[in-house]
């Protein structure tokens, strides 16, 4: 019997509609289904349809169809309200998959079906970041909409890797969100969890290891392993500045990937070109260049700087974020798409990575920032990371490859990402 599960917000989330700081209407490529094509044409009539798509040839003799944009980059149905023309005259029934269930993200895990949240929408990273509440509660089906399958692990199958997922995530779950220790403390744990397990818990191992598995899960949940591991963790190394390094990569290669990711890599970059004396030289790409040449020693003392002073209560208040972000991460972007543990927890490092430096940069936050414009900000970085990073497979696809390449996949990087 399937039963449903949901992230709490999900349960009662509502598009804020034009109210809503950002549209979801504009940058993306939408895949267009033969599905979507035909409850398009039985709605507006064929001719109306073929207006709303572009056919693309895929080199192999078909095709791929995508929802048509304006030179704007916006969708030919967003009205100037900022609100879907489409939807307003027929309803919610007619509109494509992917706009009818973003942003709800499901996954089916044996009969359990499960429900979260993109964090590309702002609202759902508004109400991820700034809402204490349980990973998972029982849920009515009425909030998954038409329901599309995004991920699919069978637990009762015959492959190691998936049979033992639940237990997996639910011990990330529980690594990331423990008290006690930081959030760059935590997610060490992980990594050194997952490259402990790599050997014999990864896709392409046939051999199921269970009391092994399970050694590992209670050996990084012991008190002094962890206090041994946090002191580990927070000793110097030679690849201290290589965070930096990566964050300003990961800006560069997505500043036009949507217009809420270059503003808030802007407002970062502008932030450290004017502390080196460099203000006032262009924008765009042209920031960031300039960003690129200062030099990397003074670029990590701004930056520590700027982290020290923001004071122990700011602090805390970043790590709730960051610590919120995890646990959807884990919940949401399951760990089987990738052939082993610790790539997907590197992964997770360089989205942290990046969302700290953006933070932590922001013109705005400083150490008496009220709570208010804390939490908008926040919700601004996390929403624009997410937008630039989340929705595009081919973009994680060359994240990972970056990882192999660069031979990055080790707790000694790990250890480097989470210094920032």
């Amino acid at each position: 019997m399937t039963t449903y599960r949901a992230a709490p917000h999900m349960t009662t989330f509502r598009c804020l509609g034009s109210e809503c700081e950002d549209t979801c209407c504009q940058a993306w490529e939408i895949p267009i289904s033969d599905d979507d094509v035909s409850r398009l044409t039985a709605a507006i009539g064929d001719a109306a349809a073929n207006d709303m798509v572009n056919r693309i040839p895929n080199g192999r003799g078909g095709e791929v169809v995508v929802l048509r944009k304006l030179p704007s980059g916006a969708c030919t149905q967003l009205d100037e309200n900022q609100l879907c023309s489409l939807h307003a005259r027929l309803g919610e029934s007619v509109l494509p998959s992917i706009c009818h269930s973003y942003p709800r993200a499901v996954g089916r895990l044996g009969e359990v079906v499960e429900l979260t949240g993109r964090l590309s929408c702002p609202e759902v990273a508004r109400q991820c970041l700034l809402s204490d509440e349980a990973p998972m509660v029982d849920s009515p089906l009425e909030p998954f909409g038409r329901i599309k399958i995004r991920l699919e692990v069978d637990p009762d199958g015959e492959v190691p890797y998936l049979t033992s997922f639940p237990l997996v995530r639910d011990a990330l779950v529980e690594l990331s969100t423990s008290p006690g220790f930081s959030v760059a403390s935590r997610l060490y744990f992980i990594a050194v969890l997952a490259d402990r397990i790599g050997a014999f818990y990864r896709r392409d191992v046939t051999t199921h290891e269970p009391e092994r598995l399970a050694h590992e899960l209670a050996e990084i949940k012991r008190p002094e392993v962890q206090a041994e591991l946090h002191a580990k963790r927070g000793a110097s190394s030679p690849m201290d500045g290589l965070a930096l390094q990566l964050a300003q990569g990961l800006m560069y290669s997505r500043l036009d990937a949507a217009p809420a990711f270059a503003r808030v890599a802007m407002l970062a970059a502008r932030t450290h070109t004017e502390a080196a004396g460099l203000g006032g030289i262009g924008g765009g790409g042209d920031m960031l260049k300039v960003l690129s040449k200062i030099p990397p020693d003074l670029l990590w003392r701004h930056h520590m700087e700027r982290r020290v002073n923001l004071g122990p209560a700011q602090t805390a208040r970043i790590d709730q974020y960051l610590e919120r972000y995890c646990r959807s991460y884990w919940l949401q972007d399951w760990y089987p798409q990738s052939p082993a543990l610790l790539e997907h927890v590197m992964l997770l490092l360089l989205r942290v990575t990046l969302i700290k430096f953006l933070l932590i940069a922001h013109p705005a936050l400083g150490p008496d920032t009220d709570p208010a414009t804390t939490d908008r900000i926040a919700v601004d970085v996390v929403y624009a990371v997410s937008r630039a990073y989340d929705h595009n497979p081919s973009i994680r696809e060359g994240l990972a490859n970056m990882l192999t390449k660069q031979h990055m996949l080790t707790v000694d990087h790990a250890a480097a990402l989470l210094k920032l």
